[in-house]
C-alpha cells in the first residue's frame, strides 16, 4: 500500500513527558494530555517512562539479529495455518513479492509455553521475557492514567485485562526492494485494549486524523500508545481506537515491537457502568472477548468494521 499523505509535524498526536509521574500536580497534568491525545488523536507518545533505556535497546537488538539469520533458521519456527485461529511463531513474507514484511507473534504470561519462540540468538529468549515483564508494569501505569482520566478509580481498566501480553514485532524491507505497489500492514484498528509500540526510529506508523494519513516522526526512546478497540467500550466511546498501518521507508529496514494488552478471554466487556447514566446511556454492545477476537481471527485486518459492529 503506498504510503499516505502526510501532514505537517505540528499536527502529529501529542509527546508526553512522565516524569514526575508520582508528584500530585504533575500526574494530574499528564492525566489531562493522555485524557485530551485519547479523545482527539487515540495516539499518543510517551518520553521519561521509566523503562531501562538499555533493555529497550537489547530487546531492539535481538529481534534484529533474529530477522537477520538464514531462511531455514527462521522457518524451523513458522506459525501453523490453523483456520478461524490465532497461530503463534514465524510469518514469512508472501512470495509474490506485494507484501515484503515478515513478523513475529508470540504469547507471553505466566501460563505460557515457548513453542514458536526462537531460540536465536542466544539471549533472545532472557531479554524479550526481561522486556515483556517491564512492558507490564508500564501498560498498568497506563491504564491507571486512563482510569483517572474517565473519572474512575485508578485500577478500574486494569480490572478487565488479563496477565498474558502478545508480541508482534515487524519487519519491513525497504520500498526500494519491492514491487512499485507493494503494502504492509493494512489500515486497522486494534481488537484489544492497549498496544506499546517501540522501533527502531525509523518512521512508518500512520494514522487517520481528518481523513488524512499522518506519519508518526519516532522520538528516540520513546513509546507509541494508542487505544485500541476494548478501551473504546468500556470508555463508552469517549476514547477512540482509530485506524492506522504500518509502511516500509524508502532506504532502510524498519523494525516495529508492539506489545498488546487484552481482556482474558472470558472477560466480558462493555462500557463501565460507572460511566453510564441516564444522560449516558450505552453506545457498545457487552459481549465476552472471546466473542470479539474470535471475529476478528475470522474477518482479520479489516478497518475499523469490528468496532462499528459493536455499537449499539
Amino acid at each position: 500500500m503506498p504510503m499516505g499523505e502526510e501532514v505537517p509535524a505540528a499536527e502529529e498526536p501529542p509527546v508526553i513527558d512522565l516524569s514526575d509521574i508520582t508528584k500530585p500536580e504533575r500526574r494530574r497534568e499528564i492525566v489531562r494530555s493522555i485524557s485530551e491525545a485519547c479523545e482527539t488523536w487515540g495516539f499518543f507518545q510517551i518520553t521519561n517512562h521509566g523503562l531501562d533505556e538499555a533493555l529497550m535497546k537489547r530487546t531492539i537488538e535481538v529481534f534484529t539479529e533474529f530477522f537477520q539469520l538464514p531462511d531455514e533458521e527462521k522457518l524451523s519456527i513458522e506459525a501453523p495455518q490453523v483456520p478461524g485461529g490465532h497461530s503463534q511463531g514465524y510469518f514469512r513474507p508472501r512470495k509474490d513479492g506485494q507484501n515484503a514484511t515478515e513478523f513475529l507473534y508470540n504469547l507471553y504470561g505466566p501460563e505460557e509455553d515457548i513453542d514458536g519462540r526462537p531460540s536465536q540468538p542466544p539471549s533472545f529468549q532472557s531479554t524479550v521475557e526481561a522486556y515483556v515483564e517491564a512492558m507490564d508494569g508500564l501498560s498498568r501505569e497506563i491504564l491507571g492514567l486512563l482510569s483517572e482520566g474517565l473519572g474512575l478509580p485508578r485500577t478500574t481498566l486494569q480490572l478487565y485485562m488479563g496477565s498474558t501480553h502478545g508480541v508482534r514485532t515487524n519487519y519491513y524491507q525497504p520500498t526500494q526492494n519491492l514491487l512499485e505497489n507493494a503494502f504492509t500492514v493494512s489500515p486497522h484498528s486494534d481488537p484489544g485494549a492497549l498496544t506499546l509500540l517501540l522501533t527502531n526510529d525509523v518512521s512508518g506508523t500512520q494514522v487517520k486524523k481528518d481523513d488524512r494519513w499522518v506519519q508518526i516522526s519516532p522520538v528516540p526512546c520513546s513509546f507509541l500508545v494508542n487505544v485500541g478497540d476494548q478501551i473504546e467500550i468500556l470508555s463508552n466511546g469517549r476514547y477512540m481506537s482509530v485506524l492506522h498501518q504500518g509502511v516500509p521507508d524508502e532506504v532502510q529496514h524498519r523494525l516495529t515491537i508492539a506489545t498488546f494488552t487484552h481482556p482474558l478471554p472470558s472477560t466480558v466487556v462493555g462500557p463501565v457502568p460507572l460511566l453510564l447514566d441516564k444522560s449516558h446511556p450505552p453506545l457498545y454492545k457487552t459481549q465476552t472477548y472471546s466473542s470479539y477476537f474470535g471475529t476478528f481471527l475470522t474477518k482479520g485486518l479489516v478497518g475499523r468494521s469490528l468496532i462499528e459492529e459493536a455499537k449499539i
